[in-house]
């Protein structure tokens, strides 16, 4: 009888070895599909994409020495808050936050500003546009008026100049 308790232990340690690696193998696919579901949901591209979010900086510097830019108006995918009208005296700058996420999104923002003298005559304009699309930022720089010109100082800076 002390044989057959032996061989009766054994069968139970087996059984309880095999139901436990069972138990092990359906909890690892159950995870293992939770997380498929979960990352396809992730990298899906309809609406319900889950994207980061950011901004890009752009800086407009004065360097006319003699005009003030007097913004007009603000349009477009600027980060919030939202920046008011504002205006930059010689030697000033100013700095925009237009949207930004990772991805083909694209995002424009467009600055609108009045040259103007020390009389508050108006000698010229600029516009300045500000692009992100796939996290990259580029300007594009319209300016109209005798002695008004840009130069770009990288993709997301333009200095004012006469």
């Amino acid at each position: 009888m002390h044989a057959n308790q032996r061989l009766s232990t054994g069968v139970n340690r087996r059984g309880m070895a095999v139901g436990l690696v069972i138990v092990l193998f359906i909890l690892l696919v159950i995870s293992v599909r939770i997380i498929e579901a979960s990352s396809s949901t992730k990298n899906s591209h309809n609406n319900n994409t889950i994207v980061i979010m950011g901004s890009k900086s752009f800086d407009i510097e004065n360097r006319t020495g003699i005009y003030t830019l007097k913004a007009t108006a603000l349009t477009g995918d600027f980060e919030s808050p939202k920046p008011q009208l504002h205006n930059i005296r010689p030697g000033g700058k100013y700095n925009f936050q237009v949207k930004s996420a990772a991805g083909d999104q694209a995002y424009v923002a467009t600055a609108y500003y009045n040259a103007v003298d020390d009389q508050d005559n108006m000698v010229g304009t600029v516009i300045m546009d500000m692009y992100v699309l796939a996290g990259s930022a580029q300007l594009g720089i319209l300016t109209t008026g005798t002695g008004i010109g840009f130069r770009n100082e990288k993709p997301n800076a333009v200095i004012i100049k006469n």
